[in-house]
Parts: C-alpha cells; sequence; structure tokens
C-alpha cells in the first residue's frame, strides 16, 4: 500500500464516505470499509467485494437481497420475495452477526439484533463495500461474521441527471430518479425511489391472497470545501415500506396481516487537515429502525429502534510505509415500544488504534480496541494480518481475529424472558488465502475457520452452546472465450459443538456463475446459482432441499443516454424455499428503460 502525505479533501474524491484520510492513485476500486482508511481492493488483507451501481445495473436486480445472494460467502434466506422478512448469514455465522452500515452509521433493531435488509431499496444505492471476516476490533459488537457498508448516491462538482423506470411480473413496478452537481460552493446530490410490487401468496393455503410490498424513499448529501484543509459533509437516507404478509401460525382466511416500517440514517461530518502528517476527522449521527405492526388494520405492536452516534477519528502518517489510526467511538441506545422493557437505553464507548505497515512485498496490520458497555461491562478484541507477494505476483495472506455479539434487548431486557446476566456471543477465526492472476484471470482461495462461543441459546437467554464453522471461498474472474465470466463456490461446515448439529438456515455448499458479452449495441448476460440444502431448525430434522436458479438479461443502447434492459428470473420456473413453507417468486420478467446525464 503507497501511503502518499496528502490532505484528507484531496481523498475525498475517492469515495462516498469520509473516512479517508489517505490519497491513492490507482484505477482499482478504493475502499474504506476495512481499515476505515482508503485503500484499494487488491491491497487490502481481508476478503473484500466491491458492488458498483453498474453491477447493480447490469444483473438488473430489484431488491438488496438478490444483490448480495450474487456475493461468496453471503446466504441469503427470505420469507417469501420482496419486502418480506430477510436475513443474511456471512461465512456461516449468525444473521446477528453481521454489522449493517449506511453511509458508515451503524443501523439495525436494537431489540432483535439484525437489519431489515428487504427495507432498503436499491434506487438509493450508488455502492456496497462488502468484508467477509471479523472487524470488531475497528467498529465493535455485530462484526463477527463482518461487516457490510452501504453508501447512497454521492454529490458531484459537475452537473448530473439520472431517471429510471421499470414493469414486470406480478404487476411490479419501480421509479427513480436524481440529480447531483454543484451550486456556488457546495456540492450536492439528491435521490428518490418507489417501489411496488403486488406479490404472490407466501404461504401456500394460509389466506391465499397476494401478499405486495411499497417502498418510497429519499437520500440527500451535500459537501462544502473551505480553506483548502477542511470539509463538511451532510447526508441523509430515509425508506418507508408497507408489507403484506402471511402469519404462519393462523391459517384464517379473513385475518390480515401487515407492516409499516422506516430506515433512516442521518449524519454529519468534519474533516481537518492539521498539517501533513496528521488527519483528523469528527462525526455525529442518528439511525432509527421503526416497525408497526398492523392486525386487521388494528395496530399490534410498535418498535422504535434509535441510535446517537459520535466518532472521532486521527490518522498520523508516521512515514511513508506507516499509518497510525487512532479513535474514539460513542454509541447510545434507545427503544421505544408497545413492549415495556425493562430497561430503555444503553450506551457503549470505545477506543481503537490501528497500525499499516508497508515494505515492497510485505504489508503488515494490527488493530486492537476497548469497548465499555453500560449493560455488560468492558470487552476487549483485536486484530492481526499479514501479506507477502512473491515474484509471481501470487500473494499470501494470513490473519486472525476476535470479534464479539453484545446481548440484544430481547435477550437482556424482555418482560418475562429476558436475562440481564447474559454475557457477549465471542468468537476466534482464523483466515489464509492466496490471490493470484492466470493471464487474464483473476483467481482467490481462502479458508477460515470460525470458533463462537458463549452463544446466547433458549428462552430465558443462557450462555451455553459453542459453535465451529470451517469454509472455503473459490473464486475466478475475467475473459474466456470472448465473455467476461466470474464463478464462486463457498463450502462450510457449521457445527453446534454441544449437539454436533448443522447451524440451522445455512446453505452447506453454493455455487455462482456469472457470463456478460458486449455486441455492439447490445449486451447479453445470465447467472447459474446453484445452493445445497439446509435445515429449519436446530435438531436437523426439517431438511430443505437445495435449488438451482438460471436467469437470463439483456441490455440496448439507444443513446449515448438511453439504455433499455430485460431480464427473466427464475427462466426454468424453479419452485424453492429458503424458509420451510415460504414460497419464493416463480418465473418473472421485467422490463425498464434508463437515463443519464
Amino acid at each position: 500500500m503507497k501511503l502518499n502525505i496528502l490532505s484528507a479533501v484531496v481523498a475525498l474524491g475517492l469515495s462516498s464516505i469520509s473516512q479517508i484520510s489517505i490519497a491513492i492513485e490507482t484505477t482499482e476500486p478504493v475502499i474504506v470499509t476495512a481499515t476505515r482508511t482508503a485503500q484499494t481492493v487488491d491491497e487490502s488483507l481481508a476478503s473484500i467485494t466491491v458492488i458498483t451501481r453498474n453491477d447493480i445495473e447490469r444483473l438488473q436486480t430489484n431488491t438488496l437481497a438478490e444483490t448480495l445472494q450474487s456475493i461468496n460467502g453471503l446466504d441469503v434466506k427470505s420469507n417469501g420475495g420482496a419486502g418480506k422478512t430477510t436475513s443474511i448469514f456471512m461465512r456461516g455465522a449468525n444473521s446477528s452477526h453481521v454489522l449493517v452500515m449506511i453511509n458508515g452509521m451503524r443501523i439495525g433493531s436494537i431489540t432483535a439484533g439484525t437489519t431489515s435488509f428487504q427495507d432498503i431499496p436499491l434506487s438509493q444505492i450508488a455502492r456496497i463495500e462488502i468484508v467477509r471476516g471479523p472487524r470488531a476490533a475497528l467498529y465493535g459488537s455485530d462484526a463477527i461474521g463482518g461487516v457490510i457498508n452501504i453508501f447512497t448516491h454521492k454529490t458531484s462538482d459537475s452537473p448530473s441527471v439520472n431517471f429510471s423506470a421499470g414493469y414486470g411480473s406480478y404487476q411490479t413496478s419501480k421509479l427513480s430518479a436524481g440529480a447531483s452537481g454543484k451550486l456556488n460552493d457546495i456540492e450536492y446530490a439528491i435521490q428518490f425511489g418507489h417501489f411496488n410490487t403486488e406479490g404472490h401468496n407466501v404461504i401456500t393455503g394460509n389466506n391465499p391472497d397476494k401478499d405486495g410490498y411499497e417502498n418510497n424513499s429519499i437520500s440527500t448529501s451535500l459537501r462544502y470545501t473551505f480553506n483548502n484543509k477542511s470539509l463538511l459533509e451532510f447526508g441523509f437516507f430515509h425508506a418507508k415500506g408497507e408489507n403484506e404478509y402471511d402469519n404462519e401460525f393462523d391459517a384464517s382466511p379473513t385475518n390480515i396481516y401487515t407492516n409499516n416500517s422506516v430506515q433512516q440514517s442521518l449524519h454529519v461530518k468534519l474533516l481537518h487537515s492539521v498539517n501533513n502528517y496528521w488527519n483528523t476527522t469528527f462525526s455525529i449521527g442518528n439511525t432509527n429502525d421503526k416497525y408497526k405492526g398492523f392486525t386487521n388494520n388494528s395496530v399490534s405492536s410498535v418498535t422504535n429502534s434509535e441510535r446517537q452516534l459520535f466518532t472521532w477519528q486521527n490518522d498520523f502518517f508516521v512515514s511513508k510505509n506507516n499509518l497510525l489510526t487512532v479513535g474514539f467511538d460513542y454509541v447510545d441506545d434507545k427503544v421505544r415500544s408497545t413492549t415495556n422493557y425493562n430497561e430503555k437505553s444503553r450506551d457503549n464507548h470505545s477506543v481503537f488504534i490501528q497500525n499499516q505497515w508497508n515494505s515492497n512485498n510485505q504489508d503488515l496490520l494490527v488493530a486492537l480496541r476497548r469497548d465499555d458497555n453500560e449493560a455488560f461491562g468492558e470487552h476487549t478484541t483485536g486484530n492481526i494480518s499479514w501479506g507477502y507477494t512473491f515474484n509471481n505476483n501470487i500473494r499470501l495472506i494470513t490473519s486472525y481475529g476476535t470479534a464479539f455479539m453484545a446481548p440484544t434487548f430481547n435477550n437482556l431486557y424482555y418482560p418475562g424472558g429476558g436475562n440481564p446476566n447474559l454475557k457477549p456471543e465471542e468468537s476466534e477465526t482464523y483466515e489464509i488465502g492466496l490471490r493470484g492472476k492466470l493471464k487474464a484471470i483473476n483467481w482467490s482461495l481462502i479458508a477460515y475457520n470460525t470458533q463462537i462461543d458463549n452463544l446466547i441459546s433458549g428462552w430465558p437467554g443462557k450462555n451455553i452452546n459453542k459453535s465451529e464453522i470451517d469454509g472455503i471461498e473459490i473464486s475466478a474472474s475475467g475473459e474466456l472465450f470472448g465473455w467476461q465470466q466470474k464463478i464462486q463456490i463457498g463450502f462450510i461446515d457449521p457445527v453446534n459443538k454441544a449437539t454436533n448439529k448443522i447451524l440451522q438456515s445455512r446453505a452447506r455448499s453454493n455455487l455462482r456463475w456469472d457470463l456478460d458479452k458486449t455486441f455492439g449495441k447490445w449486451a447479453l448476460g445470465g447467472s447459474v446459482l446453484a445452493e445445497g440444502y439446509r435445515y429449519n431448525d436446530a435438531a436437523n430434522t426439517n431438511r430443505i432441499g437445495g435449488f438451482g436458479l438460471v436467469n437470463l438479461r439483456l441490455q440496448y443502447v439507444l443513446s449515448k443516454q438511453w439504455s433499455i434492459y430485460s431480464k427473466i428470473d427464475n427462466l426454468l420456473n424453479k419452485k424453492y424455499e429458503t424458509v420451510d413453507n415460504y414460497n419464493n417468486p416463480e418465473r418473472s420478467l421485467s422490463l425498464s428503460v434508463n437515463y443519464k446525464l
């Protein structure tokens, strides 16, 4: 990694998040999530995948869950399609073991400990950075399996306009429009989105109606540079979902179940270059996860999770080969709910330090963090990674990291079922990998082992279980036979050591193959996805069969600004489930038109 002693203001132009403190001159994708500082993907010592806006448009996915399903190491479980409860299992860890952020701000339910992926619309997403493996040494609780950092549309110093409209099966419609540019000294971006689908009957024989979903969203961003050394950034994201669903515990054909949800993130950041050797960042933010449930149009439950966040980060350029990062994080969690929790708030203070060092063919990263939580006390996590590049450009990377998952408000404080004596779930992860390039093909082979102690089990919860997850990830991408191709293969062995049973809801094997080719103004592509079986219960008595899907996509470029997209999902009309009794959509078609200026 080349560490240039430049101002943070220059580095800001390389990404949509203001956690950057070094500038890198490269055509490789620049990421910030793995180290909270800027580096290219190929320089990172972590297992990183970047999804760009161009990737989203090329794949023509409708939901965030569909998009994440294209990434090795991520197992997506859905209760039946758009708007329905969606869980992401990263490298076999629990769905609550994935830290999710929007523009660097932690988001999700404080009570359940998970994120409503189904309510984060693709229309607002400019890029996604996915870090597989523990990152608690930088971010604290939840990052046992990894981190997903979602970035909304960024500002621009030149005028830009975009518009998209589409329609498809299940009476699915989507609209989005946005603009960015510069007004005097202020850069701006604003994006609107709308998604609506009539849906399908999720549970056969249970209230046999169609279970629809609607989402409306907006995001804005402002940036102002002053004194040539400082930059002020403001960002806002808001998405509201209205969902119809089937209650698996009520087979009545007359009862109607719906819910409304809101995902919201607000942040203000100030970056300042103190001198050539020291950059500092102050950020404050607020995130919300709101849920309101209805039965026959009457309110049945309300839960509002709110977080106040503050970060002070300092990056010191010790030498051209050494970057030291020191920071402080503060998080204040609050719950307002119709459920009368025994406690309704808690806060967390933490300090972290990280050192990145590199030579011509070696890289070393060491990180350490100390969290002090009002609910369960102090906790220390760490990470060490080492990389070595051989003369044939093959790179060896090894790492060791610890992480933890704080007990949720439901675990600790739920009336009649919470256990205030619960300890955090703790993990250790070992990883070794090789990356290289063979002619035009980039390839990687990664193996890892994760051990999780103090797993919370039962109701009221107890720290009794221990699990161990072994996994292998294989990937290769590049041009072959005139087609751009990418193949990903993953295997995991997630075992509950207390029972020797397979952890529920995880597919033990998966394969993804993407092909794309351009013929003049036409672009043709396809994806093949195959997943192995999984168990729907901890006892491994209810097995859900594996499945294979084929998707086809087509694009035609009308002009420099206009393009037409068409897609067939589930071409073979495969009936499949990732949750027992919850049907996923059958074959569907979609057509959309995009405009960019």
